[in-house]
């Protein structure tokens, strides 16, 4: 099923960190586990790309940023790849946290 979602756009637009975490969780809540997403978005800088998979592991998702066409300019797309699993006991958002960072080419502590 195709969904289209302007929630990341419109909460990144309005820089409401808030805003987006509401969204992703609500959207994490309204998937099953082991569900899988992909969502298209348009990131001003590499900084609004890392908030916005950080507020989807800081909501439980694990995953990460694939980005086709990087040497590009204008044909530059990301898509933040996201999966459900069940809940466990435990640092489940520092786990998802340092996988998105990983993807998007960072080192975590």
């Amino acid at each position: 099923r195709r969904l289209t979602v302007r929630s990341i756009s419109q909460a990144t637009a309005q820089r409401s960190p808030r805003r987006l975490a509401r969204f992703f969780s609500s959207l994490h809540a309204c998937l099953r586990g082991g569900a899988r997403a992909a969502l298209q978005f348009y990131p001003e800088n590499d900084a609004q790309a890392r908030s916005i998979a950080l507020a989807a592991a800081r909501a439980g998702f694990s995953g990460g940023v694939v980005v086709d066409f990087p040497n590009s300019t204008r044909a530059r797309k990301h898509y933040l790849c996201l999966s459900t699993e069940r809940r466990r006991r435990g640092g489940v958002s520092t786990r998802h946290a340092s996988v998105f960072a990983r993807s998007l080419g960072e080192t975590t502590p």
